[in-house]
């Protein structure tokens, strides 16, 4: 008995050749797919051949049995006496899966955490390299910004150009970006931190053709396989984004620069060289491991580059990166050449007994595997939609053609309706391999096979060149794009890349019209969408005698900020879906069709089609049509090219005697029930923003664990795991309420809905009663979300507030009948009882003494700020008037309340009557008066009794707060780089004391303030944070003031505050001083 792991082709494969052995009798695969679940009953072996279909082996994973859960894995294997597991993925690997299976007894072919730490830590596998004297590209390791900063201002130091940044940890096959220049390096090095985390490389980029080495190793010896090259460019000709993998041919010329060229693995160039290969990398990381500790027992990987010829005229390869695992799809095409019993190979590697020297394969026979895709990958694609003709492939050994299963998964419902039972589950469906003994009937056998179509699903797409469909053809949908010489192009407008990007939509928009019967009766692309309401079915309100049509607009507001933050763009599209169809299900209707605006600054195909895959994905959920939209390229519109702005549109229909709400049959006593949301869903974003940027990794930040709602104590619903990112739990996309709620607006089991958005309970839920009618709302009947009340912590807001701002972990509520309750509850059983209507206007919340702030640290893993509760940065405050940025530095610590960084821990004032001291003294603020007229040593003597009086209270950061002096380095050196000031104008523009003056005198149309870090020279320090103010007509000197004033108010704490909590720091020159971001800062029109 074996024991797979994993779901992807690679392991369909894997699975499939240890079938093959005579020795073994059953084979799980777990979590599996569709083609490994076991084929008992669907397989008839043909009664004339002695060979058993492999295949016949699968058994279905047994329930229960989770990967995730080593202990419970273990037990299972022990009681099901498994005689081999075989870790096919890294991610278990790199977690321990080995360790904890070895120690129970049982027989793993995978390395032990310490020695995959060859994979999932790039940072260990690159100086490994040069321990070890293995070939690899220049590097250097930058733990956090601080050291990518230092490498961008020494790039000419060092003895390489850095063109490759690298996550180094694992990153799902996207933590790796090759760039042209070192500043695109760099940039992209700074990107990768804020989405994968520390540490992150820089290295030298190695042109060249690159080949898969992979070889079994018992910890002592190595059996290679043949050499493989895999294709990992979306688009033909090498074209398009990175993916997990396109193809692979095996096995592959070690001596040529023909990119994807196979070649019969007894040629004898390729036996030397394989020879060397396998000395130089295998063996000497295997030996490596070993002599560091850590014994290496599975297969090991080297992604290899051929840099060229050496100086000895030999050819010169590097390793680029070692892996722990077999690759993917390259297994695909290996697979089916081994010509021996893999069940043995693997146990004599665990046992340690492997025989050294190349593994047995088919002589004379090459392999070449194309990945089936559904579009538009790389990017998020819609899943279980039927696949057809993967039933049609025997896959006996020897067949010359043979299909593994990737992204797929059974599903019943769908061989109801299709006949076929499997459908797609991923963006790489199924991989189709053709054996033969050269590579032109390889190319021949998968052509004729794609050509006819043998497999089919709704947006299927695949290399053609993989094939040899385009021979020579070296340009694909990205290559094509036009060079933007036109003056179009020249203006910021890229029609090439809107054209690819409606090639890249359309299978999307069919797939939802899919759902729409046949009332779509165009696809996109022309003026109109014409949609049939003929056609548009009955199945969901019934027979409609007095149709009305209920249309929806919305948005998706700021979450957008989060998603571009981090470059996670397929769930806002859900979003925006989910904001309209929920909007018109409050009025009884079913959505019918759906139609969006992408607005952007600059166009790039690759996010648009992310948001629209998830637009798509949305309206399948709701089961309206994607009917059209619209993409707006705007250049000069938002601050940012990368600024995107979604609008959606929603029209659905309803009986005019089944619309909602009925008012007329609501009465106090009447139960409401609520439905949970997923998360925030689309509200509150801006608050939560604000709060999330006092912690000191943002949206990096690992939440402790999820915060989805629970009915009282009771967990329910999927959410994030624990020690997810924040930035994960805030994407979360908004629940569609559709299918739950479609057959009992049909049953009349409802009265009235309430979508929960902006404006939280207490702001939506009078919207579907009559105006006499109010409700009581039950705070104890469920959890508020741990996010929610990290949120009420961190702004210093009440359950009361919160209720008016986010939707507390309730997405609908549902008003009823006494009478229908018991029904409802029912067939809905997920809903719980939350409150009741009551004959007074207003919603009354019951039970608020049972919610309690939660504390950053219980929340948020390691998410104290460097300055806590306990401990922040005692602030002192410099004046000489009225104090109004004092008050707003005191007024921003008090509604921060305990997640402020600083304290006002002293005000000094050198003017006696200055108001601003009665403002500290009212907010129980020390206060001290030193006037500059005491001192007749000058300023460095007046300066010295400041530093004397700050220090007496322990100040540790200056802020001038209407400081009408001019401080010294007496000051300066005393609190370097902790001395901060704010100026009414946009430095370095209009400096000194007269600066609304001198505006107007100018004629600019824009003013604004800029706070700053201070420096001798005045107003010439380091640029913390700026925003603009425009400048009117007619506007006087006092006009323009208060405009500004206004501005700083909102400006100077978070200016302060970001240095309290060292989110920017002053970094002395030479050149110049500067100030420098450990994270994004806040966006000017915060501040506006």
């Amino acid at each position: 008995t074996v024991l797979v792991i994993g779901s992807g082709g690679r392991e369909h494969a894997v699975a499939w050749k240890l079938a093959q052995s005579v020795q073994v009798s059953t084979v799980y695969v777990v979590p599996g797919n569709a083609g490994t679940r076991g084929f008992v009953n669907d397989i008839s072996n043909d009664s004339n051949s002695s060979v058993i279909n492999p295949q016949a082996k699968f058994r279905p994973p047994p329930p229960g049995v989770d990967i995730k859960d080593f202990a419970n894995l273990s037990n299972w294997c022990r009681s099901s006496s498994v005689d081999l597991v075989f870790v096919g993925p890294e991610d278990p690997l790199s977690k321990g899966i080995a360790d904890v299976l070895i120690e129970a007894g049982i027989a793993v072919f995978g390395p032990s955490r310490l020695a995959s730490e060859i994979e999932w830590s790039k940072a260990f596998a690159k100086q490994f390299m040069k321990r070890h004297g293995i070939p690899t590209p220049d590097f250097v390791v930058c733990e956090d910004l601080a050291a990518i900063e230092a490498i961008a201002a020494s790039l000419s130091s060092l003895p390489f150009k850095p063109l490759v940044a690298k996550a180094s940890g694992l990153a799902a096959g996207k933590g790796v970006v090759v760039s042209d220049t070192p500043a695109e390096a760099i940039a992209a090095a700074k990107d990768l931190l804020k989405r994968c985390g520390g540490p992150i490389l820089l290295e030298a980029r190695v042109d060249g053709p690159e080949l898969s080495l992979i070889g079994f190793s018992d910890g002592e010896r190595v059996s290679v396989l043949p050499p493989a090259r895999d294709r990992k460019r979306r688009f033909d000709g090498d074209c398009g984004p990175n993916t997990g993998g396109m193809g692979a041919a095996a096995p592959c010329r070690l001596d040529s620069d023909r990119p994807f060229s196979p070649i019969a693995s007894d040629q004898p160039t390729n036996k030397e060289l394989l020879s060397r290969l396998e000395r130089d990398f295998l063996q000497r990381a295997i030996d490596g491991l070993r002599a560091e500790g850590r014994r290496f027992v599975g297969a090991l990987y080297a992604g290899l580059i051929r840099a060229g010829v050496d100086a000895n005229g030999q050819d010169d390869f590097q390793a680029l990166e070692f892996n722990c695992r077999l690759g993917d799809p390259e297994t695909q095409a290996l697979m089916p050449l081994v010509d021996c019993d893999l069940y043995q190979v693997c146990l004599h590697c665990v046992h340690g007994s492997l025989t050294p020297g190349p593994l047995p394969c088919q002589p004379s026979r090459v392999s070449l595997a194309a990945v089936l895709v559904q579009s538009p990958y790389p990017a998020s694609c819609p899943g279980r939609y039927p696949v057809q003709g993967l039933d049609s492939f025997a896959n006996q050994p020897g067949d010359p053609l043979l299909a593994f299963h990737a992204g797929t998964a059974c599903d019943a419902a769908a061989a109801a309706s299709s006949g076929a039972q499997t459908v797609t589950a991923g963006g790489r469906v199924c991989n189709l391999v053709a054996v033969a003994t050269g590579p032109d009937e390889c190319r021949a056998a998968l052509r004729a096979a794609l050509g006819a179509r043998r497999i089919r699903f709704l947006g299927v797409d695949w290399r053609r060149d993989i094939a040899g469909c385009v021979a020579g053809d070296q340009t694909g949908p990205v290559a094509q794009s036009q060079s933007g010489s036109s003056a179009y192009a020249f203006s910021g407008v890229n029609v090439a890349e809107g054209d690819h990007l409606v090639d890249l939509i359309k299978p999307l928009c069919s797939l939802t019209c899919l759902t729409a019967f046949s009332a779509c009766l165009e696809g996109i692309g022309s003026f109109g969408a014409p949609y049939s309401l003929n056609n548009c079915g009955g199945d969901f309100l019934g027979h409609c005698p007095d149709p009305v049509l209920v249309s929806g607009v919305d948005g998706v507001g700021t979450k957008l900020l989060v998603a571009e933050a981090v470059n996670q763009w397929g769930g806002v599209g859900v979003d925006l879906v989910a904001m309209c169809v929920n909007d018109v299900l409050c009025r009884g209707a079913r959505p019918l069709f759906f139609l969006d605006t992408y607005s952007c600054g600059r166009l790039d195909a690759r996010v648009a089609a992310a948001v629209v895959a998830g637009v798509s994905d949305g309206c399948l959920q709701a089961g309206c049509a994607l009917v059209g939209g619209e993409t707006a390229e705007m250049p000069g519109m938002y601050a940012r090219d990368s600024s995107v702005d979604l609008i959606g549109c929603c029209v659905g229909i309803v009986d005019r005697s089944r619309m909602l709400p009925r008012l007329d049959q609501m009465a106090a006593g009447d139960p409401i029930v609520a439905l949970l949301s997923s998360g925030l869903h689309s509200n509150g974003y801006s608050l939560a923003r604000k709060m999330i940027r006092q912690l000191p990794d943002g949206y990096n930040s690992r939440v402790v664990n999820s915060t989805m709602t629970t009915v009282a104590s009771s967990a329910s619903g999927d959410g994030p795991p624990a020690g997810c990112p924040l930035s994960e739990e805030l994407l979360t996309p908004t629940r569609i309420y559709v299918n739950q709620l479609g057959p009992l607006i049909r049953s009349g089991l409802i009265t009235g809905l309430a979508h929960i958005t902006g404006g939280g309970i207490i702001g939506n839920l009078p919207r579907c009663l009559p105006t006499h009618l109010g409700a009581n709302i039950n705070l104890t009947a469920w959890q508020i979300p741990k996010l929610i009340r990290w949120l009420m912590h961190s702004a210093g807001m009440g359950i009361e507030e919160a209720c008016c701002t986010f939707n507390c972990g309730i997405g609908m509520l549902i008003v009823t009948k006494q009478q229908w309750l018991a029904n409802l509850l029912n067939r809905l059983p997920e809903a719980f009882v939350v409150g009741e209507l009551v004959a007074k206007p207003g919603v009354n919340l019951i039970g608020q003494d049972s919610v309690s702030p939660l504390a950053t640290m219980e929340y948020v893993l390691g998410g104290l700020p460097s300055a806590t509760a306990a401990q922040p940065v005692a602030l002192g405050v410099l004046i000489s008037g009225t104090g109004t940025n004092l008050q707003a530095l005191l007024d921003y610590s008090r509604q921060m309340g305990t997640s402020c960084p600083y304290r006002v821990a002293l005000v000094i004032s050198n003017v006696a009557t200055a108001q601003g001291l009665q403002r500290a003294t009212k907010a129980g603020v020390p206060t001290s008066v030193l006037s500059h007229k005491d001192y007749p040593g000058g300023r460095p003597a007046f300066d010295a009794a400041l530093v004397e009086e700050l220090r007496s209270k322990g100040v540790q950061l200056v802020a001038m707060a209407g400081f009408m002096r001019i401080v010294t380095r007496v000051l300066l050196d005393a609190f370097p780089g902790r001395v901060l000031n704010t100026h009414p104008s946009l430095l370095p523009a209009f400096k000194g004391a007269h600066a609304h003056r001198d505006v107007l005198a100018s004629g600019v149309r824009v003013t604004g303030c800029t706070a700053h870090f201070v420096v001798p020279e005045v107003d010439a320090g380091p640029i913390v944070l700026q925003a603009p103010a425009p400048v009117l007509p007619g506007d006087s000197e006092e006009t323009l003031q208060d405009r500004v004033k206004l501005l700083e108010h909102r400006l100077f704490p978070a200016a302060v505050a970001a240095v309290a909590r060292g989110d920017c720091r002053f970094v002395a020159g030479p050149p110049a001083d500067k100030c420098v971001w450990s994270c994004e800062p806040p966006s000017m029109a915060e501040f506006m």
